[in-house]
């Protein structure tokens, strides 16, 4: 295994001592914590526990899958060669810049994409023009691909994407951004004594990057709920922020709902008579409304929220465990579960190739795709994981193409 890879060993340890503390903690306490904090508990402690295991068993599946399928290619056509997207690095920077910038602005303005708040140019061509382009979908692949540490802009990019996701109220963007600066840190041989750490001492570097985590996040939440809802600043003490920090780092609580609620998800399914809706969901984000008039239909990672808060908007979702998340579709509507499947097949096999057309030889894309199938193991829905994933870039690698910040090129396979 690669140097670099203990980093991605790390984040899954991340998560999965995270998916244990709060599974423990439940199972203990015999209460719910995070998301699905408003659900008074009828299961017994041992399918808790079952629950748990077979939560632990997706996140650790992630490392080996990863290793096992990241130089599987599907090549179409003459196998010598592969069409690569080219970056041009002298004018990518200025173009990322006057995007976040613009979009930054526009925020402000309107609270167009603010968590809470309802934007007052919604609608307008140019609110859908800044919400079909995704800038965040892409900054992943910039800061990767683009890469050039003597360059104060691309800093400065950072550090925007980093401030408007905040504005925006998400904070999960800066957890992204240090595992991607330690990978590429670690990568490219510096930070030789955190290299140390992070390979030899895995488990002890994971837990204390989850008490700093704690100490940051107390304030980082404040943040967040000040900007969502308007409350005054006030940070949680040290143990709520690292109760509600591992409480985000873990699906368990919901993976929990899914299974005691299972029969209400279903008749919830059912109701809206839309056996295809989780298929579909995918095209939500990408196809204007004039062409898919009907937006409004709920998700699984919607309907196992509204199972426990019914008056609970068709607005927000969140991931739960993979087993879980596909048994909820199987009960729900067979044929919804099985077009559902082929959808998530080719939509994964579709979104690795994105991800390596920005492969310039280096192989430092594969952290994208580590991240892409963490992310389905952990328990994405269709619609996070394709919709608002690397499909989503599409309009955003078209604008680059007609302003010539990229090129596409077939070149000789080595």
């Amino acid at each position: 295994m690669h140097k670099e890879y203990c980093v991605l060993k790390m984040y899954m340890k991340l998560i999965l001592f995270s998916t244990i503390l709060i599974g423990g903690m439940t199972i203990v306490n015999y209460k719910m914590y995070g998301e699905g904090v408003g659900l008074s508990l009828q299961i017994g402690r041992m399918e808790l526990f079952l629950i748990l295991i077979f939560e632990c068993m997706a996140i650790i599946l992630s490392i080996p899958v990863f290793l096992k399928t990241k130089d599987m290619r599907i090549v179409l056509g003459d196998n010598q060669k592969r069409i690569n997207i080219i970056i041009n690095k002298h004018k990518i920077h200025w173009f990322i810049f006057f995007i976040l910038l613009a979009q930054i602005i526009f925020s402000i303005k309107t609270e167009n994409g603010i968590v809470g708040h309802g934007s007052t140019a919604s609608g307008t061509m140019i609110s859908y023009l800044f919400n079909i382009l995704k800038i965040s979908v892409f900054m992943p692949v910039y800061y990767v691909v683009a890469r050039d540490k003597s360059k104060k802009l691309y800093w400065i990019n950072i550090i925007f994407w980093i401030g408007y996701e905040i504005l925006c109220g998400w904070t999960g963007s800066i957890l992204k951004v240090v595992f991607l600066e330690i990978y590429l840190r670690v990568r490219e041989g510096e930070w030789k004594i955190l290299k140390k750490l992070i390979c030899n001492m895995n488990g002890i570097t994971t837990i204390t990057a989850i008490l700093f985590g704690a100490g940051l996040y107390r304030y980082m939440y404040a943040v967040k709920n000040m900007i969502r809802y308007g409350y005054t600043f006030y940070p949680l003490g040290f143990v709520d922020g690292l109760e509600r920090l591992v409480s985000r780092f873990t699906s368990y609580p919901l993976a929990v709902v899914s299974v005691q609620n299972h029969d209400s998800m279903a008749e919830l399914f059912a109701k809206q008579g839309i056996w295809y809706s989780e298929a579909v969901s995918i095209f939500r984000s990408l196809v204007p409304g004039m062409l898919m008039p009907n937006k409004s239909f709920r998700t699984m990672g919607n309907i196992v929220l509204q199972s426990i808060y019914p008056d609970i908007t068709n607005s927000t979702s969140s991931n739960y465990c993979v087993w879980m998340y596909w048994l909820n579709l199987f009960e729900s509507n067979f044929w919804g579960f099985v077009l559902s499947l082929i959808i998530l097949v080719l939509g994964v096999i579709i979104s690795k190739k994105i991800i390596y057309l920005f492969d310039d030889g280096s192989r430092c894309v594969d952290v994208l795709y580590f991240f892409l199938l963490f992310s389905l193991f952990t328990g994405s829905s269709l619609e996070s994981l394709l919709g608002y994933g690397y499909i989503g870039m599409i309009y955003f690698v078209i604008v680059m193409w007609l302003f010539r910040i990229i090129s596409i090129k077939r070149l000789v396979a080595i």
